[in-house]
């Protein structure tokens, strides 16, 4: 890679040592780089911000993060798409010992899902302890004709679920613009910090969406709050609410 120095007029040239791919389990992916002038070695990681903000070392400050935060929540409140950025510089002893651990993974003669898992863990072991570097959003404009489309499929009876890996902030403005949340709809969040908050949730919504109910309403659920959905206990009334539901995300 070579990038032009504007500031001194001359090009710094740097080598692509690694790169750590993204998956939606991690939701980030990195980039370690070397720069042929100087020999540093540097991790570059970006991803979503609720798996980066806790890579981050004690170097960022809590109003640093707090503002970015705050920029973020605003930019998914228009329905960007946004990212963190940060860095750290490690030595060449660590990186060598981290890439021979990678390569030892890789050999193992064990199943893909537990070499994932094994791989994975091992990734973030050099993805920690970052300096944020800044956040980023992007519009991802729609295809033509996908609002009128999605309105006419739920015009004839067809409910429509999303899996998304947007921020909420961000799914829920794109759900409004694509016509999945429809006018005058009702968007219930069930997303939940806790398990005893998520099922008072789903009490309240069986109660107040009976079956046969003419109430419009989207339902909005996030990933972890949907793992205690998923569970037997509560599979049923989670399905049994979306299902009166006119569309899920």
């Amino acid at each position: 890679i070579t990038i032009c120095d504007t500031e001194k007029n001359k090009n710094r040239k740097y080598g692509v040592l690694a790169e750590i791919p993204f998956n939606s389990n991690r939701k980030r992916m990195s980039l370690i780089i070397k720069d042929f002038d100087t020999s540093v070695i540097t991790v570059l990681t970006k991803g979503a911000d609720m798996v980066m903000f806790p890579l981050l070392s004690g170097s960022t400050s809590k109003q640093e993060r707090a503002t970015v935060q705050t920029h973020l929540d605003d930019f998914a409140c228009e329905g960007l798409r946004t990212l963190i950025m940060a860095k750290r510089e490690v030595s060449e002893k660590e990186f060598e010992d981290w890439q021979r651990e990678i390569v030892k993974i890789s050999k193992m003669e064990i199943d893909e899902d537990r070499k994932d898992k094994l791989l994975d863990s091992h990734y973030k072991k050099i993805e920690t302890g970052l300096t944020l570097v800044g956040g980023s959003a992007i519009e991802d404009k729609l295809q033509q004709d996908v609002p009128d489309t999605i309105s006419n499929l739920m015009k004839a009876g067809i409910r429509i679920w999303v899996l998304t890996g947007d921020k909420q902030e961000t799914a829920i403005e794109i759900g409004k613009m694509c016509k999945l949340i429809q006018t005058g709809a009702n968007c219930e969040i069930l997303s939940s910090d806790t398990q005893s908050q998520f099922v008072k949730k789903l009490q309240a919504l069986e109660d107040k969406y009976q079956v046969g109910t003419t109430a419009i309403f989207t339902v909005v659920i996030d990933g972890p709050t949907l793992v205690w959905a998923l569970d037997e206990q509560y599979a049923t009334s989670f399905f049994s609410v979306c299902l009166r539901s006119r569309s899920c995300i």
